[in-house]
This record gives C-alpha cells, sequence and structure tokens, in this order.
C-alpha cells in the first residue's frame, strides 16, 4: 500500500513542478491528493516523503550507471568476482576492452585501468603473468598519481594567485623533483599538459611553458572530456589575461588566439550557452 501512495506522490509531484499554477506547498495539501480521505497523519507523510526520496536517488544512481558502461562492467566483473563464477576473468577483460576503445587519455583512465587490473588476483593470474600485470598495475597508478598531483597544484596556484595565500606543497615539490629525474613520463599527454601548466602559472616569466602549454592543449584536446577542456583553455585565459594586466604586448595577441581556439573546440560552451569565457573575465 504504501509503495502504491509512493508512486502516486511521485507522480503527483512530477505533475505539480511542470505546472504553471501555483500549487499549496504543504505536507496537508500532498497528504490529501495521495490519502484522499484520511485524516493526516505527519509521521506518515514524513516516511513517505522519505521512502519517496529514497526512491528517486537510487533512480538517479541507476540512470547514471545505466550511461557509464565502464563502470557497468566494473560492477559486473566484481559481483561475478565475489561470487566466484568461473567467468570472472572474462567480465574483467570485457571492462578492458570498454575502457581502451574510448577515447579519453586523462587522470580518470589511468585510475580505471588500475581498477580492472587490480582486480585480478594472485589465485586467477597465472604465475607467469603476474610480473606484467604488477607493472602494468604500477604504471597506471604513477600515471594517476602524478597527474592528479599537477592538476592540484594548478588548481592551488590559482587559488593563491586571487587570494594572495601561500599553499606550502610538499608532495607536489618531489612529485616536481621526480618529473625532472624521470622525464620520460612527460611523454604521457596528460602528464605533460598538467606539468607545463603549473610551471605556467608559477613560473610568469618563462613564456616557454605557455608556449608549451598551448601547443599541448591543441595537440590533445581530443584526448579529454568537454568539462576539463574547458578548465584547461580557462587556466590558459586567465594566465593571458594577468600577463596582459602587466602590459606584455604578446598576451593580448595570445589571448585573443586562445578565445578563438577555445571556442572552436567548443571549449567554452556549457549545454551550449558561454560559461567559462564570463567566468574567466570576471576574474
Amino acid at each position: 500500500m504504501t509503495c502504491v501512495a509512493d508512486v502516486c506522490a511521485s507522480t503527483l509531484l512530477i505533475k505539480s513542478s511542470n505546472s504553471k499554477d501555483q500549487l499549496a506547498d504543504s505536507k496537508e495539501y500532498y497528504y490529501k491528493r495521495i490519502f484522499p480521505g484520511v485524516v493526516y497523519d505527519d509521521k506518515k507523510m514524513r516516511y513517505t516523503i522519505s521512502f519517496l526520496y529514497k526512491l528517486v536517488k537510487y533512480f538517479l544512481a541507476v540512470e547514471q550507471l545505466d550511461v557509464d558502461k565502464l563502470r557497468q562492467q566494473q560492477m559486473i566483473a566484481l559481483a561475478f568476482k565475489e561470487k566466484k563464477l568461473k567467468r570472472f576473468e572474462k567480465e574483467v577483460q570485457r571492462s578492458e576492452e570498454i575502457l581502451e576503445k574510448q577515447p579519453l587519455r586523462d587522470a580518470q583512465y589511468y585510475y580505471d585501468q588500475f581498477q580492472n587490473l587490480s582486480s585480478y588476483n594472485s589465485n586467477s593470474v597465472q604465475l607467469s603473468k603476474v610480473g606484467a600485470t604488477l607493472k602494468k598495475m604500477n604504471d597506471a597508478a604513477d600515471t594517476y598519481f602524478i597527474a592528479t598531483t599537477l592538476k592540484m597544484g594548478c588548481m592551488w596556484q590559482t587559488y593563491e594567485t586571487f587570494t594572495k595565500t601561500d599553499n606550502s606543497n610538499k608532495l607536489l615539490n618531489q612529485t616536481l623533483d621526480f618529473i625532472y629525474t624521470n622525464p620520460s613520463f612527460l611523454d604521457i599527454p596528460v602528464i605533460k599538459l598538467y606539468y607545463n601548466a603549473y610551471l605556467m602559472l608559477k613560473q610568469t616569466n618563462q613564456d616557454q611553458y605557455f608556449d608549451e602549454f598551448k601547443f599541448s592543449i591543441e595537440q590533445y584536446e581530443s584526448l579529454f572530456q568537454q568539462k576539463e577542456l574547458s578548465e584547461l583553455y580557462v587556466l590558459a585565459v586567465n594566465h593571458c589575461m594577468r600577463q596582459s594586466n602587466q602590459n606584455k604586448e604578446k598576451y593580448r595577441k595570445e589571448l585573443f588566439e586562445i578565445y578563438k581556439k577555445g571556442l572552436s573546440a567548443e571549449a567554452f560552451f556549457d549545454n551550449g550557452e558561454l560559461k567559462w569565457v564570463a567566468q574567466s573575465c570576471e576574474s
């Protein structure tokens, strides 16, 4: 009976939200519509609302999972693993195939790669393959960690610029030192991008880092989701604006070029609206 009431409640609330008429915004109003002819019971109404809220959250989670095929497949593989089903390894391989077929190579890609590989264990992998599996896991974990640390460094550097605060990030400094002694990591697009982005923001008198960053965005823009691509272009825009405000003529032209290329890549659009450009100009 309660489930039927909850379905009625959800239908009623949806109709109410779509209606141009202003309906009474009270629990008593909706209680009469859901339970006609029944004396108002606040406890019952609160329980109905609470249960409906849980159903809505569950629906939204399932809806997201239905769109995210990789996450869906990873959960299938995990379920097979926990139930010790024989097809477990094939389901993990299916997760790997889905991951490799998609074009993105952002930090999340390496995290998902690590997750897929960590689904295996010493009991399900032949001894001869353990070393290779661990090597891939280690490489994926290193890349995700380094890229994420550099990305956080960019966020902190931007925050410090506008708030005039100082953040001492020892882990970031160690990561920069590690890249300096292991330059091969700069062959990985996501690391190269955020490495140059951070140095661009940190060492504003060194044009080479901006030039490298600008070139990398154009070269690797197809490897990132639109939201992250927007954030990368905004870093370049804000840098150019600050340099222009210091009467560095080069950056007036660079700012125009960044805007033009960002618009061409649709990096400044959010649901068809120019969001990021306005936010950057306000900065």
